[in-house]
């Protein structure tokens, strides 16, 4: 039976697989949930134009991953909605048995644990260049290729192009999607702050100027002056103007880069029910419900890209009005992490259904979907 319905799974990834490529999880650089810069850095180390994340070797061969809190049991982890977990391939940081060593970012003494993996010669410029990517890595909510490559670029972090691993092609056509919703809020948000204050006519530029000037500060978030007219507006402090701009470019990518992701899943899910309740031992309402609390994410995800595209509309297009879409740009931090956190999780959904797929048929049984449907389920608020 188990054998029978795995199958299923096998044959309907084939059928997925046709419509769009599914790349080995084990081989990339990185994924919603998933950075494997040490596996990056192992196999560039006989590159000698290879350029490595981080001065420190030890930290050079560990990898990163994104973990919503409600899966993690550890004290030791701290309180965000998701927690960036480093993930060590020896024992100088952390307790840990085998290879299962880790720590998270933030958690109790981790400037002194994170001490101990910078050797004694190293200067203190480059201690300090560790960790602030240490601290770029744990503000993203997800680790696309995406948003790695924007993010390396926008802090000015020197990394080799193996981490990102997203063709200038791929990474174009996202951005174009982003470009194109800029400009249009751009062009708006001049033509109402000169209305109202006369703001761009004072910078003693021509609107057009404006609006090119505008549009570089908010993709490269390096001319906070220019940014200053439009923070205001939106009612943004100061001293966050730089952080809510990526998020908000970041959400932008989520509503142009996933707004067609995890199409099988429910198919998937069903097949995965199926094999989990197979050897009949498990609770049936159990896995239905689990299945149901995966599902409900993939919905939520999916609303929000509604709602987004239905206030783009009206605001930009019919030009009814812009309440709808000037909350979202408002919230767009909260908004950030949570549509982040969300596919973080479906990735991890669909990574496992990938490997499954890609196994012997014989290996995943059906109290082992039956745990990872456990362990994977939200709990419900």
């Amino acid at each position: 039976m188990e054998s029978d319905i795995l199958d299923l799974l096998v044959e309907a990834g084939d059928g997925y697989k046709r419509r769009i490529k599914v790349v080995n999880q084990q081989d990339r650089a990185s994924s919603a949930g998933m950075f494997r810069s040490g596996d990056v850095f192992k196999r560039n180390l006989e590159n000698p134009e290879f350029l490595p994340l981080f001065k420190s070797m030890n930290l050079n061969k560990c990898n990163f991953q994104k973990v919503a809190t409600v899966q993690i049991d550890s004290k030791s982890a701290p309180s965000n909605s998701v927690a960036t977990k480093i993930m060590l391939p020896f024992g100088l940081l952390a307790e840990g048995s085998g290879n299962a060593l880790f720590m998270y970012y933030g958690e109790d003494n981790f400037l002194e644990k994170i001490e101990r993996a910078f050797n004694s010669s190293m200067p203190q410029s480059d201690k300090d260049h560790d960790l602030d990517v240490l601290g770029v890595l744990n503000r993203m909510p997800t680790f696309d290729p995406f948003l790695l490559r924007d993010i390396f670029e926008t802090e000015n972090i020197d990394a080799d192009t193996a981490y990102s691993e997203v063709s200038d092609e791929d990474f174009n056509f996202v951005r174009s999607g982003i470009i194109g919703d800029f400009n249009v809020i751009v062009t708006k948000t001049l033509e109402q702050i000169g209305e109202t204050s006369g703001k761009a006519a004072a910078w003693d530029l021509t609107v057009s100027a404006a609006a090119e000037r505008l549009f570089k500060a908010m993709w490269y978030l390096d001319d906070l002056e220019a940014l200053e007219p439009l923070a205001r507006a939106l009612g943004v402090n100061n001293e966050d103007t730089k952080e809510y701009f990526y998020a908000w470019k970041g959400l932008l990518f989520y509503v142009h880069g996933h707004s067609g992701s995890f199409a099988s899943l429910e198919e998937d899910l069903a097949i995965a029910a199926k094999l989990a309740n197979s050897d009949g031992r498990g609770d049936r309402t159990v896995v239905d419900d689990q299945v149901s609390s995966i599902l409900k994410e993939k919905y939520k995800m999916q609303r929000f890209f509604e709602a987004y595209s239905a206030a783009f509309k009206d605001a930009f297009v019919e030009q009814k009005d812009t309440i709808g879409f000037v909350r979202i740009l408002t919230n767009a931090k909260s908004l950030f992490w949570t549509v982040g956190t969300i596919i973080g999780r479906l990735d991890t959904y669909t990574a496992y259904f990938n490997q499954a797929r890609e196994s012997s048929r014989n290996r995943i049984t059906a109290e082992d979907m039956r745990a990872f449907l456990r362990n994977m389920a939200v709990p419900s608020s």
